[in-house]
């Protein structure tokens, strides 16, 4: 089955973005801190502002899962979407994808 993934940042198809969601089911289900869950917000408001380096936060954020099983963040990512992300898709959303 073809998978994709992607973060909604800017609230286009989730009311929420996407990136913050992810940092708070990470540190519910233990896997990361407090400090990832501001960091995250941090990155959201240099992204409101223009000035995230996107390129250079999605390789620093990906070095972090080094030597995470592919199955570990395929079943991490649908639990992520079933408990967090699904329930605020935008009906709109829905429509177009």
């Amino acid at each position: 089955m073809p998978a994709i993934a992607f973060f909604d940042m800017d609230r286009t198809l989730v009311s929420v973005d996407t990136a913050t969601l992810y940092a708070r089911h990470r540190f519910a289900t233990g896997q990361g801190g407090r400090g990832d869950v501001l960091r995250v917000a941090w990155w959201m408001t240099l992204y409101g502002f223009g000035l995230l380096d996107a390129p250079k936060i999605a390789e620093r954020v990906m070095g972090t899962f080094a030597g995470t099983s592919a199955a570990h963040m395929t079943e991490d990512c649908l639990s992520c979407f079933r408990k967090e992300v699904a329930p605020r898709v935008v009906q709109i959303g829905r429509a177009h994808v």
